[in-house]
């Protein structure tokens, strides 16, 4: 599974630790883990990051900033405390993201939990008496993640954003804590590079469950990328025997209906439908698995009831024309394999599932 997500009841330090060396964060009172992302109609790979700080210095331009701004702030670090003056900053803050943002600061980091399983702390930046920029970050025995910033965008040249995360790492050093997590990167998607700035941080990989430094990290190596090129060459094999496919998105991949089986849903975010034509209610579909890396042809159908609840959520950005936004359950794996003429042959013998117009 690409996504997974547990509610823990309680969660202590060590626990904490555990599930960020795998590259897991929280949100709310859950903690999760996700591979892909989808902005906009297009598949990216979530990357989980850390910085190791055992041996780890600030460059110059860090210590410029941080005492620059050391001399003009006044800067509490305590356990987190939800008041008046921090919810304002986060109205103010949350108007710069797109899509759903929670309606408060309690809400985002409680979700719907009266009490915080986390041992969360906050770092708070003044300016004389007015808060300007504040964090949250959670402590593990030996870790701290770093969880979300606020800063007053009227201060954005003082670069408080990142500025905390600096306040962070170096509070992190002086407790003697290894590892900080500032979560996921996402490749191509510039939105959170910002993390980059850090240090030379690690990313975890999900095949060999080990840290390695993100500057190894290459383009082809990144599953959205693997995915894509899998399934695109395999697009034109199929051309080449006259087979019509589409490569579509399936956001719907990492949703959960309750009282059905999850394991016959489709979970993969993208697949390639062979004759495929929207108002079919049969599919043949190629998935590329990447953990036993195969392709897997399946017989699948559309879940018949509605979803419009979901359309708020889902259906925004997406072009209908590459992206299918139906659930779809599987209904029988017929080939497993990396042989085209199997697969060929596996989907002229199953041609007669489909009920296509146009094709």
């Amino acid at each position: 599974m690409f996504t997974q997500i547990h509610y823990p009841r309680n969660i202590s330090g060590e626990t904490l630790d555990q599930y960020l060396d795998q590259g897991w964060f929280r949100m709310g009172q859950m903690i999760f883990t996700c591979q892909f992302l989808c902005f906009h109609g297009e598949l990216y790979t979530a990357v989980w990051m850390r910085q190791d700080l055992t041996d780890f210095k600030f460059r110059r331009g860090q210590r410029k900033l941080m005492n620059r701004n050391a001399r003009q702030f006044n800067i509490i670090i305590q356990k987190a405390v939800f008041d008046l003056e921090k919810e304002a900053l986060y109205q103010e803050h949350k108007k710069r993201f797109e899509g759903y943002i929670a309606g408060s600061l309690k809400e985002s980091l409680y979700g719907e939990s009266i009490r915080d399983i986390y041992d969360t702390w906050e770092i708070c930046i003044y300016l004389n008496d007015k808060l300007i920029g504040a964090s949250f970050f959670d402590l593990g025995e030996d870790s701290i993640a770093s969880i979300m910033g606020l800063f007053d965008p009227a201060y954005k040249e003082y670069s408080l954003g990142y500025y905390s995360m600096l306040l962070e790492m170096e509070w992190a050093q002086k407790e003697g804590i290894q590892f900080y997590y500032p979560g996921y990167v996402v490749p191509g998607y510039q939105r959170f590079d910002y993390k980059l700035r850090v240090g030379q941080l690690d990313y975890y990989d999900i095949f060999e469950k080990e840290w390695y430094p993100y500057s190894g990290l290459g383009e082809k190596e990144l599953i959205s990328n693997i995915l894509k090129e899998k399934l695109h060459g395999l697009k034109q094999e199929l051309e080449r025997s006259e087979i019509h496919s589409e490569v579509i998105l399936y956001p719907l991949y990492d949703r959960d209906l309750a009282g059905y089986d999850q394991e016959n849903f489709v979970k993969y975010p993208m697949f390639l439908s062979c004759y495929h034509h929207k108002s079919n209610h049969r599919f043949l579909l190629i998935e590329y698995d990447l953990y036993q890396r195969v392709f897997r042809l399946s017989r699948a159908r559309k879940y018949e009831d509605s979803l419009s609840y979901l359309a708020y959520i889902i259906f925004e950005g997406y072009d209908e024309r590459t992206s299918f936004l139906e659930f779809l359950i599987r209904e029988e794996v017929l080939v497993e394999t990396n042989n085209i003429s199997r697969i060929l042959d596996a989907i002229h013998q199953n041609a007669n599932v489909i009920r296509s117009t146009g094709f």
